[in-house]
């Protein structure tokens, strides 16, 4: 297979370009996040390096404004979320050109509670009442009396505007007396109606037959005396009060009845309670009261105090303690890029905690960290810089601490600045700032990428006086980067720019003539070393190493190109590209002569035996090879066996020749073959003499002889015998008959078709 076969399939399989610059790519996706209707919500993501993004909620497009705000910071994208409300949550997505990342945030409702609860009334009855409570949020209620669920219509009318529930109760009775609740998922409030009848003189009527829990009743004057069988009931005259109390605290639990000392049982969802060491049941005259020492938050639920049929209930609800600041943030003040620290205690160990600055919730990122070590709760703000300045809060709910940060900016420090440079390789770069002001010992750092630079032959630094000034020596390309010069928390920035020189072509392609299957090499010397927009050709298309062809570079600037075993087609020009120089050279291919290894060699043969010559060449040659005998070319047949062994060994075989053959151009061992034998091939050419014995006379006539007798014309036993034999039949040998198997005139045609094929 020629080189340029090799590289025309290398091409098909794989095509080499320059790939462009790699696109930005997400190094860090975004997460889904969680959070509480209300609160702030995060979501961040990183990208290989900087580069414009898009962010999207669903397929809509946002931009910054109202509660939403985007950020970047070189590489790293932020999309806040402030006052979170259910309809915020979805799937988001950054979109950096093709590369794309996404996220579902979830925003938890908070669940509706009580601001306000119900309060207990007094009416007349036939009046209108309504009772009221207020929700922190629209919600659904449910309203009851006691465990009777009502609905809208007859003389209730149920009323909802926004957060504000309302039960109105047209046309009172005295059965309408009783215990009403609201009740909103597991929030509760409860409240008691007490209906006076206008005839007792607005006083409460009833006897124990009525026997409505917490119903007013009416109590006429009797006279014992008058009526000794008329014995007054005991009603409650103030139902318990739904309390709510902090954990750890004591609550009381009062109802006033309307007869003093009467006997009533005390219940926590309907379980009668006893006194024991946090519960104590006291009574005073018309007041029973329950007191819960120690408050627990199982101690939570609805209890009872039972008189008789009559009985009245409420809620008790128990609160967590709220969590205190032991020790309140602090001002503070900072030199600009320091990271602040902002701390507070607090009495509860893993108390919940919001940071904000302003309005503004916080959240862990580059700029912010929280920590929070047992009761203790800490801020950072990283790189502290002006816009940082501000009041930070610690919110635990029910308890906030405040304090402020301020931030020092230095004095000016740098009059000029660095300015960003561009150097070709080799060369020598300086970047140089000055200072508003000479300070001796001030330490200067000149950084590279964040790293301190080193002082050695590389890195020269200088400062005379109010300027510094940094020189980098034998610039290469991987000193391209940014450069810092620091004095006193100041920083100036600049950036270098190693370019590479225009490499030339110093010394071109020099022109090639070899044999085939030779190797031959081309050398190119370019101006430096290192250079990579290189490419070799061999007529227009591109060489690549394989097992044809080795591209090489010696001593970094000289590029050789050996193209092994050549063939004719790979003659052609061959070229040497670098940026935009080139060079060429024509590869002239020679095919090497043919010599004959092993001439032919002289035979000498009996009549009627074969002939074998041979004859070996130096390669496999190209021309069509001939062999002749007496200067007439032979030709494959049954008389001669022309062959070719492994390209190079020409053989040729006569067979069985007859005297008539002897100076002829036929090629067959016979007398009459005797004769040259030439073999040529382009301008090569071998000879060899064939010599051929004839037969004696005395053995050719009793062949003779022979050959008639058995043709049945005569009998030549005596001449076999040696006596002496009698003439031949008129006509000699001719006249045997067509059957005669040799006559002179068989020779004769024998030779004839040895030369003609």
């Amino acid at each position: 297979m020629s080189i340029l076969s090799t590289c025309l399939e290398s091409m098909i399989a794989s095509m080499s370009f320059w790939p462009p610059a790699l696109p930005a790519k997400f190094t860090k996706g975004l997460r889904n996040e969680e959070a509480v209707e209300g609160a702030t919500a995060m979501l961040q993501c990183v990208l290989s390096r900087e580069a414009p993004v898009e962010w999207r909620k669903g397929v809509k497009t946002l931009t910054s404004g109202d509660r939403l705000r985007l950020r970047q910071d070189g590489a790293v994208c932020e999309l806040q979320i402030q006052g979170l409300a259910r309809e915020d949550a979805g799937e988001y997505s950054c979109v950096c050109g093709q590369e794309r990342t996404s996220a579902t945030l979830t925003v938890r409702a908070l669940p509706a509670r009580f601001i306000e609860d119900l309060r207990s009334q007094e009416a007349t009855e036939g009046s209108t009442t309504t009772l009221r409570c207020e929700l922190s949020k629209a919600a659904p209620v449910e309203w009851r009396k006691g465990s009777e669920t009502l609905r809208d219509g007859d003389r209730y009318r149920l009323r909802q505007e926004g957060a504000t529930c309302e039960l109105q109760i047209q046309g009172l009775t005295v059965a309408e007396a009783g215990e009403y609740s609201c009740v909103c998922g597991q929030e509760r409030t409860s409240a008691v109606l007490t209906v006076r009848d206008p005839s007792c003189g607005g006083r409460p009527r009833g006897w124990e037959k009525l026997g409505s829990p917490a119903l007013a009743s009416c109590v006429p004057d009797l006279d014992p005396a008058s009526s000794p069988s008329a014995v007054p009931q005991a009603v409650f005259r103030e139902p318990l009060q739904c309390l709510q109390a902090e954990e750890g605290s004591t609550a009381r639990l009062q109802c006033e009845l309307s007869l003093p000392n009467a006997t009533v049982v005390w219940s926590k969802n309907g379980l009668e309670l006893q006194a024991d060491g946090r519960r104590e049941l006291q009574q005073r005259g018309c007041t029973a009261e329950l007191v819960l020492r120690d408050l627990r938050r199982e101690d939570a639920g609805e209890y009872s105090c039972a008189f008789g049929s009559q009985a009245t209930s409420a809620t008790l609800t128990v609160t967590a303690a709220p969590v205190r600041f032991l020790r309140e943030l602090q001002a503070l003040e900072v030199d600009e890029g320091a990271t602040a620290h902002l701390r507070c205690e607090l009495s509860q160990a893993g108390a919940s905690v919001e940071w904000r600055k302003g309005s503004l919730q916080l959240f862990p990122c580059a700029k912010y960290q929280i920590v929070q070590e047992g009761s203790a709760t800490e801020l950072l703000v990283r790189g502290a810089e002006q816009e940082d300045e501000g009041d930070y809060t610690c919110d635990a709910g029910q308890a906030q601490t405040t304090a402020s940060l301020s931030i020092r900016s230095p004095k000016p420090k740098f009059k000029t600045r660095l300015q960003s440079v561009e150097q070709e390789a080799g060369g020598v770069a300086r970047l140089c700032c000055q200072l508003s002001e000479a300070e001796p010992g001030a330490p200067v750092q000149w950084l590279k990428e964040g790293v301190e630079l080193p002082v050695g032959p590389k890195y020269e630094m200088r400062c005379q006086g109010a300027t510094c000034e940094l020189l980098v020596h034998g610039l290469e390309a991987k000193d391209t980067g940014e450069y810092a010069c620091v004095v006193g928390g100041q920083k100036t920035l600049a950036s270098l720019r190693v370019r590479e020189p225009e490499v030339t072509i110093v010394r071109g392609l020099v022109d090639a003539e070899v044999q085939a299957d030779e190797d031959v090499e081309f050398s190119c010397e370019v101006s430096r070393a290192g250079a990579t927009d290189v490419q070799w050709r061999l007529q227009g298309l591109p060489l690549q190493s394989n097992e044809v062809t080795e591209v090489a570079v010696r001593d970094g600037c000289i590029h050789t190109l050996q193209l092994k075993g050549v063939t004719l087609e790979d003659a052609g020009t061959v070229s040497f590209h670098v940026g935009s120089h080139a060079s060429s050279a024509q590869l002239t291919v020679r095919v090497p002569e043919v010599t004959i290894l092993e001439p032919l060699q002289d035979m000498q043969l009996n009549e009627g035996q074969d002939a074998h010559f041979r004859c070996r060449l130096s390669r496999a040659a190209s021309q069509e090879a001939r062999w002749a005998l007496g200067g007439v070319p032979l030709q494959a047949n049954e008389m001669n066996d022309i062959t070719v062994e492994q390209g190079t060994l020409h053989l040729l075989t006569l067979h069985k020749v007859t005297p008539e053959d002897a100076g002829t151009i036929s090629f067959q061992v016979t007398p009459e073959d005797a004769g040259t034998i030439s073999f040529q091939v382009g301008s090569c050419s071998s000879e060899a003499q064939l010599k051929v014995t004839g037969k004696t006379q005395e053995l050719a006539e009793q062949e003779k002889e022979v050959q008639m007798y058995a043709w049945g014309r005569q009998v030549l036993v005596g001449c076999i015998n040696g006596e002496e034999c009698g003439e031949a039949p008129e006509g000699g040998l001719a006249g045997v008959g067509m059957g005669a198997l040799v006559s002179a005139s068989d020779s004769h045609l024998s030779h004839v078709a040895r030369l003609m094929g």
